[in-house]
């Protein structure tokens, strides 16, 4: 089974639950990146590591399947 089809799988609760807030604070990060406010390089550097953490940690819960 391939990434894309294990993602559009039925996906258990709790893993669909986890997925859907790591995919939140993702795309919360990005945005506060996007809109240029952030000034200070180490914030930057923390909403950076923070996307793509929450990112991976969002698709991982996305491929979780039932079985």
């Amino acid at each position: 089974m391939n990434l894309l089809k294990r993602i559009l799988a039925p996906t258990p609760r709790q893993h669909r639950i986890n997925g859907q807030i790591s995919t939140a604070i993702s795309g919360a990060c990005t945005a506060v990146l996007s809109l240029g406010t952030v000034k200070t390089e180490e914030i930057i550097i923390a909403l950076t590591f923070a996307a793509v953490f929450f990112g991976g940690k969002a698709v991982f819960h996305a491929q979780k399947t039932l079985k």
